[in-house]
């Protein structure tokens, strides 16, 4: 199966992004760091699974203006691509 490294990340919103989050999130994005999105799953957040095997996935917290980030992927590199177009996706 291979190797796979993953990270989390929390990103604070501003009160216009906490206000906005809900209409971002229901318009994910066709690519993330350049690979199409193949599915997209809701149940416990918003999880995107990507073509080359990598996934995002927003979570937002129900007491702070937060949004938990987290991804996976199979290699530092990648990985780090992936975390920053979630972190622009939500933060952008």
């Amino acid at each position: 199966m291979g190797r796979f490294v993953t990270r989390r990340d929390n990103l604070k919103l501003s009160p216009a992004l906490e206000l906005a989050y809900g209409d971002k999130i229901n318009t994910v994005p066709a690519e993330v760091a350049g690979t199409k999105v193949r599915e997209v799953i809701r149940i416990d957040g918003t999880k995107l699974l990507l073509e080359d095997g990598s996934w995002l996935l927003f979570r937002k917290s129900g007491t702070e203006p937060v949004v938990r980030l987290y991804a996976e992927a199979s290699t530092e590199a990648r990985l780090t691509q992936v975390m920053e177009a979630g972190r622009r996706f939500i933060l952008g």
